[in-house]
């Protein structure tokens, strides 16, 4: 009986933070939407990360593959665009002199349905369904070099001023020990770093 309590003890931590883990999972997963996107800024010092994600209509008016040269165009100027302008779209304090460089760039990844299964099994499992490849996504990552530090600093939003379908931006901040969250809708809105 003691070593089945020792064995329980001794699982009970692991099986609960599955447990958790998968619940969370399963609560925070937001479906795909067009308009809305998610941005997280990294801030380190004179750095800043910016990790964008948003449903690939919203970049260049389609999710599928290009089905032809002037949709293979569309889809590569929707990129241009985005690397060309992001200092316009996530707008720093010009004092700060941060110069953007784009790090990785995927136009069309596909998303992937989630399913779960019980904790005590495999946990959550990511598959391909005929559905979700209807549906892609833009994923860009960029770094911003700056002459200061950023922490304390605000930024703006200028999102559909190039893309007009970006309506809504969930911005998540990670700056030294603080971590914040709000909705940019419309460009409007601002977040301290």
């Amino acid at each position: 009986m003691k070593s089945k309590l020792t064995l329980f003890a001794f699982l009970l931590p692991p099986l609960a933070a599955l447990y958790w883990e998968t619940s969370f999972a399963a609560v925070t997963h937001k479906a795909h939407e067009h308009g809305a996107g998610k941005l997280n800024l990294i801030v380190e010092g004179n750095k800043l990360t910016a990790q964008f994600e948003i449903p690939s209509e919203s970049i260049y008016g389609f999710e599928h593959e290009p089905h032809n040269a002037a949709e293979k165009q569309q889809r590569t100027a929707g990129g241009e665009k985005l690397k060309s302008k992001i200092a316009e779209m996530i707008v720093l304090d010009s004092k700060l002199n941060c110069k953007f460089k784009l790090t990785q760039l995927n136009l069309h990844a596909e998303e992937a349905d989630e399913t779960e299964s019980t904790p005590i099994t495999k946990g959550i499992t990511k598959t391909h369904s005929k559905s979700s490849a209807d549906h892609s996504e833009t994923h860009a990552e960029f770094v911003a070099e700056c002459s200061s530090p950023l922490a304390g600093t605000k930024v703006h939003f200028g999102f559909s001023k190039f893309f007009p379908e970006i309506r809504e931006v969930n911005v998540q901040v990670l700056s030294g020990e603080k971590q914040l969250g709000i909705d940019v809708k419309n460009n409007k809105g601002e977040v301290s770093l």
